[in-house]
C-alpha cells in the first residue's frame, strides 16, 4: 500500500540459515538505509493504512480499487503497444505488454518518434 506524501510499508531480507555474518551485513546496510530515509517514521500514513487493512468494508473498496487501478493499467499496455506496432511494424513491442506495475520501460529513443 502506498500513500503520496506518507511512507508505509516493509522490507524483508530473508538470509540463508545459519548465516549469522551474512544477517549482520544485512542489518548493518538496512540501518544505513532508514537513518538516512527518516529519524523518526510518520504515524499518519501508518495510521491510514491500518485503518484500511482492518475494516472490512474499507479493506475491500481498496482493493476493488486496486483492481480496477490495475486493469487500466493493463488495458493502456495493450492499446498502446497495438498503437505501436501499427506505426512501427518491424519492431518487437512485446516488452510493453510484459512488464508490469505502474511504471514501464518503452524502449523507444528519439531515432524512431
Amino acid at each position: 500500500m502506498g500513500l503520496y506524501g506518507e511512507r508505509v510499508g516493509v522490507l524483508h531480507v530473508i538470509t540463508p540459515p545459519n548465516q549469522t555474518a551474512i544477517a549482520q551485513c544485512c542489518l548493518s546496510q538496512l540501518e544505513l538505509l532508514a537513518r538516512c530515509q527518516y529519524s523518526s517514521p510518520p504515524a499518519f500514513g501508518a495510521m491510514v493504512a491500518s485503518q484500511v487493512m482492518e475494516d472490512g468494508i474499507l479493506r475491500y473498496d481498496w482493493e476493488e480499487e486496486l483492481r480496477g487501478m490495475f486493469q487500466r493499467i493493463v488495458k493502456m499496455r495493450v492499446l498502446f503497444r497495438q498503437y505501436l506496432e501499427e506505426k512501427m511494424v518491424h519492431s518487437n513491442w512485446s516488452h510493453v505488454t510484459d512488464q508490469v506495475g505502474m511504471f514501464s520501460y518503452s524502449g523507444m529513443n528519439f531515432v524512431e518518434l
